[in-house]
C-alpha cells in the first residue's frame, strides 16, 4: 500500500509562520483568536479582510525567501506519533510526504 503524509500542517505548522507575516507584512493585525491554529477557511486572511494585493504580497515575500519552509515549528505531538509507527509502516508498505511548496 502507499501511504501519503502531509507535512504542512501536519508536521510542520505553515499556519502560524504564514499568520504572522502577514501581521509582519502589512503592520495590521486582523485575525481572530485561534486562527493561527484553526484556520476557519482555507482563505483565512481574506476572510479576515486581507486584500487580494496584500496576500499576492505575502505569497510573493515566501518565494522570496530561502528560509521559510525550513523554519516552520516542528508538530511535535504529530511527529512523534508517526515516529512510533513508521517502523512498522515502511516494512510493508510505500510512505511518501506530500506537499506542494512553492518557492525556493
Amino acid at each position: 500500500m502507499r501511504i501519503g503524509i502531509d507535512v504542512d500542517g501536519v508536521l510542520a505548522a505553515f499556519s502560524p509562520a504564514y499568520q504572522r507575516l502577514f501581521v509582519e507584512q502589512t503592520g495590521v493585525d486582523l485575525f481572530q483568536p485561534g486562527d493561527n491554529v484553526d484556520p476557519p477557511v482555507w482563505h483565512w486572511p481574506q476572510l479576515r479582510g486581507y486584500t487580494p494585493a496584500q496576500v499576492k504580497a505575502v505569497l510573493a515575500h515566501i518565494r522570496q525567501d530561502d528560509v521559510f519552509w525550513l523554519n516552520l515549528t516542528p508538530l511535535e505531538p504529530n511527529i512523534s506519533a508517526l515516529r512510533a509507527l513508521i517502523k512498522t509502516l515502511e516494512r510493508e508498505h510505500d510512505i511518501y510526504y506530500i506537499t506542494n511548496r512553492f518557492g525556493g
